[in-house]
């Protein structure tokens, strides 16, 4: 879990692996949970659960061992929301 601004909300951003292998983030209101967690499939498959960081920056950042056993990471993208990187192999 990290906590980051999205379009001028303080916000709650999430990571975990999804019942299909792949890694999902969800985002919420900090503060606001109750009104729910909007939750999206990236179409990355890992193993095990994926971390959240920020970089120097204060990017989100996700990294995961990829299915292959690679460590995998995304960064988010400059832009409205929670757009993020084309995946790496690092």
């Amino acid at each position: 879990m990290v906590s980051t601004t999205l379009d001028g909300y303080p916000c709650t951003v999430l990571a975990h692996r999804g019942a299909e292998g792949r890694i999902m983030l969800g985002v919420c209101v900090a503060e606001d949970e109750g009104n729910g967690v909007w939750w999206t499939d990236t179409g990355t498959a890992c193993l095990g659960d994926p971390v959240l960081a920020l970089d120097g920056r204060g990017r989100v950042v996700v990294l995961a061992v990829a299915a292959d056993g690679s460590l995998t990471l995304a960064r988010q993208e400059d832009g409205p929301g929670l757009t993020l990187s084309t995946w790496s192999r690092i």
